[in-house]
């Protein structure tokens, strides 16, 4: 027998269903369950109907509510709608058969509690009780963001954006951002970007749409409801502004949305692509606007005009000419990179295309084989300005050239074009030429990359066809490699810390480092002091360690000694029972001290590796004590720079400490602490 049961008391309004008369079993994730064993209460508050309660009674169960607050996973929630109006909330389970929901049920509310829209989200969205606020999509122009629609990983929510100190409007998930292209790359139209949204507090929560298709405005109108606390937010009646391209790609566009950044002029909410209906894995659609008013008085700082020509750095001209002096050797080989060997470049130099490897090379254009080209090679001699070059197959063209001082290579014949893909070759230009576009030096200081270039003959006044070459210093007793290089730099003295910040090392992306340690990786970088944070040997509550963590001495043939100052450290644990650290940071433990410290060597081996501008060591890198346990692998380290003055390299931290993220460490010689 089915039956429906209704509760009903002084100023209490309450439902609840029951499609059948048999009592709550216990229905866990994996179990069965069927519509008609639903039973579920929704319930106003006596004192305050704008109040409503939330209860699923099916003992067990994995809840799944869909509310105009968003979804809830919780067996019991609250919610607080301020206005009157008609609203639905749906009930389900999941049972090994999939999602099983009730029938939707509408709850009426008719009176209204303006103290649920006083939170400062409520204003910042609206303009607070009594007036509205238009949103419009961000188009990459108003210096925010960089378009309208940005992709996330599916488990990014609000706790995960993040904006960095020099770009203040340019919020992402941090270690969860899949892609943030422009509205040209991904299909958003005008009308997609001259529609706009008006959220209101004029007597209700009201959201209107003014939304474009083929340059034709529809005015459409609803409500919508936020959950402050759960940054959610859903809408009845009309959707939330999206690109048109992802209809059809995601379940709807009014329900499931999460507030993710909202700021005075600042709007992102997402939703998710759903894997069945678009065929590719779950995301966020994250949708991006900045306020209307933000959008009419903004007023771009004027773009540095681009320069007409490539800027070679000082020196340029000795970089790609070896001298005897120091390299015994006047002659270098220059041979294709296997890696990116070629790209398009703007007038400046700037290459057009972010391919780094051959797996980024587009589908149009095909996937770089080195095989192709790996028998090809450019070799120059700068001191008798003689050049050869060696065609695959093994013919070889020699011929006399001159670099001028805009580092225009000029060569006296023509030479067979070398295919690198399909139907792109390396070749010269129609008048025998190729210019320096871009020079790239390795953590040493030593060249190690050369962008080259000629006009790219379907727009020869504003673009380059650019090959990258790798080089090899050849003859007249040369052939000391870039690794031995630095091993043999590395090997001149023992290194320190640099705990008093004696070296200012200007990285050419990421602004100044200080030492003894930096965040970095948004452009810009973050240097605590000695002593003052976990990774600088801060303990607890200004508590410091003996800060002299001892040395780090490299030989030329690949062994390394580390004396690692160690400390040992308790807290207070229950009752105030002293325990001892192991895995914890101290400074992120309350009330944490040293007990003990010692000096221990530690003898091992290393590696340089500049094909991935990696340092590995078979045992810990040299480190604050007190930043033992941020690391995962303190002996994986990135190069960032190598010279007899000093040495900076990369521990990446874990993200169980704080989020994933990269640090580089600061060393001097110990001559000069």
């Amino acid at each position: 027998m089915k039956k429906n049961l209704y509760t009903i008391a002084v100023l209490l309004i309450g439902f609840i269903v029951g499609l059948t008369a048999c009592s709550p079993d216990d229905y866990s994730l994996g179990g069965s369950i069927s519509k008609d064993e639903l039973i579920f209460s929704v319930k106003q508050d006596a004192q305050d109907p704008n109040t409503v309660y939330l209860e699923a009674l099916n003992k067990g169960a994995s809840v799944a509510w869909v509310t105009p607050q968003g979804r809830s996973l919780r067996a019991k929630d609250t919610l607080r709608i301020a206005f009157p109006g008609d609203y639905e909330f749906t009930y389900g389970v999941m049972t090994d058969a999939g999602y099983v929901k009730a029938d939707p049920y509408i709850l009426k509310i008719t009176t209204t509690n303006l103290n649920y829209v006083q939170d400062e989200m409520w204003k910042l969205l609206t303009g607070g009780v009594g007036n509205e606020k238009v949103w419009v999509p961000d188009t990459g122009k108003y210096g925010m963001k960089q378009g309208f629609y940005s992709c996330f990983d599916p488990t990014s929510t609000y706790k995960d954006m993040v904006a960095e100190a020099n770009t203040p409007y340019n919020w992402y998930a941090r270690d969860k951002t899949w892609w943030e292209p422009g509205n040209a790359d991904v299909g958003i139209t005008d009308d997609d970007l001259n529609s706009t949204m008006i959220f209101s507090l004029k007597g209700k929560a009201g959201l209107t749409v003014h939304r474009f298709t083929d340059g034709v405005e529809a005015v459409l109108n609803g409500v919508f409801d936020m959950n402050t606390t759960a940054h959610t937010i859903s809408a009845v009646d009309v959707d939330f502004l999206h690109g048109a391209w992802t209809n059809g790609k995601a379940v709807d566009f009014r329900n499931g949305f999460q507030v993710l950044v909202l700021t005075e002029n600042q709007l992102m909410i997402g939703n998710y692509r759903d894997e069945a209906l678009s065929g590719e894995g779950k995301c966020v659609y994250s949708w991006n606007f900045v306020s209307k008013e933000w959008a009419d008085s903004y007023v771009p700082e004027p773009e540095a005009p681009e320069p007409t020509e490539p800027t070679l750095p000082d020196g340029w001209k000795e970089d790609v000419s070896e001298n005897e002096t120091t390299i015994t050797s006047t002659t270098i080989q220059w041979t294709l990179s296997t890696k990116s060997p070629v790209n398009w470049a703007s007038q400046s130099g700037k290459l057009l295309n972010t391919w780094n490897s051959p797996a980024d090379y587009p589908e149009w254009l095909g996937t770089p084989n080195p095989a192709t080209y790996s028998d090809f090679a450019m070799t120059l001699d700068s001191k008798t300005l003689k050049a050869t070059f060696t065609i695959p197959g093994g013919s070889a063209v020699e011929t006399n050239y001159t670099l001028d001082e805009k580092g225009i290579y000029t060569f006296d014949v023509e030479i067979p074009a070398v295919t690198i893909v399909n139907w792109l070759t390396f070749r010269l230009s129609s008048t025998h030429t190729l210019r320096i576009l871009q020079i790239i030096k390795d953590a040493t200081g030593a060249v190690s990359d050369m962008w080259v270039g000629i006009p790219n003959p379907d727009n020869p006044d504003k673009e380059y066809i650019a090959y990258r070459m790798n080089p090899k210093a050849i003859g007249l007793g040369g052939g000391e490699t870039a690794e031995e290089k630095v091993m043999k730099t590395l090997a001149t003295q023992a290194w320190m810390l640099d705990m008093d910040g004696k070296v200012s090392y200007a990285h050419p992306t990421e602004g100044t480092f200080v030492g003894p340690t930096a965040c970095y990786g948004w452009g810009g970088n973050w240097a605590p002091g000695k002593g003052t944070h976990y990774t600088t040997g801060l303990i607890s509550d200004g508590k410091t360690e003996n800060m002299n963590y001892g040395t780090m001495k490299f030989t030329k043939d690949g062994k390394v000694t580390v004396n690692q100052r160690r400390f040992k450290y308790e807290a207070d644990g229950e009752g105030g029972v002293p325990y001892e650290l192991t895995t914890q940071i101290p400074a992120m433990t309350t009330n944490a001290r040293v007990t003990s410290e010692e000096v221990v060597t530690l003898q091992g081996t290393y590696t340089v590796d500049l094909s991935n501008n990696k340092i590995r060591m078979s045992v810990p890198m040299l480190h604050p004590y007190s930043a033992t346990n941020m690391c995962n692998d303190w002996g994986d380290l990135e190069i960032i720079h190598i010279s007899s003055t000093s040495l900076l390299l990369t521990v990446y931290r874990k993200a169980e400490v704080e989020s994933v993220a990269p640090w580089v460490y600061v060393f001097t010689p110990e001559k000069i602490n």
